[in-house]
């Protein structure tokens, strides 16, 4: 092996290619000095850095606490209308459910050989397929609102987390 494809071939290569590589270093001090000097910043690399008051405070508002308190934070305005938005369309649709079953509502037929009860019947089918079809088109409509109010919420507190470090 030659000292210039030391390295590669101990970090990079096959098994038997850092072999061949960590023989080489050890007949070669220019080469072992090489490995112990990258050794030496993967391990600076890899541990973490210290971080001060100041950006500690920012991560820890970022996460949704106060550092300094260690309260948690109230809820945000869109979270709390998302939720009276998902509570009003739950309501809507109990309202709904009941309204398609109507308890004591029949229709009204002369006898049971009548035609207009096989019409009355398929209106009927018609009319709660439509119903069911407005409700779950409401309950996508209601689901992309809480999500488009989850990503207003959230873009208001990175705007405010940018303005308390003083960005535009």
């Amino acid at each position: 092996m030659r000292c210039d494809e030391f390295l590669i071939a101990r970090e990079a290569g096959s098994l038997l290619a850092k072999m061949r590589a960590r023989i080489h270093a050890a007949r070669c001090p220019a080469c072992a000095e090489v490995a112990r000097r990258f050794a030496a910043v993967r391990r600076d690399l890899s541990a973490p850095a210290a971080i001060g008051e100041r950006e500690r405070t920012l991560w820890m508002g970022a996460a949704g606490s106060d550092a300094r308190a260690g309260a948690a934070r109230a809820p945000a305005p869109a979270r709390a209308a998302a939720a009276a938005a998902l509570a009003a369309a739950a309501a809507l649709i109990a309202v709904a459910a009941i309204w398609i079953v109507k308890p004591g509502k029949t229709p009204q037929v002369a006898g049971p050989g009548d035609l207009r009860v096989s019409t009355l019947v398929e209106e009927i089918q018609l009319q709660n397929e439509e119903i069911r079809a407005s409700l779950v088109a409401l309950s996508e409509e209601i689901n992309a609102l809480s999500r488009e109010a989850a990503l207003l919420d959230e873009r208001r507190e990175v705007r405010q987390l940018l303005e308390r470090e003083g960005r535009p």
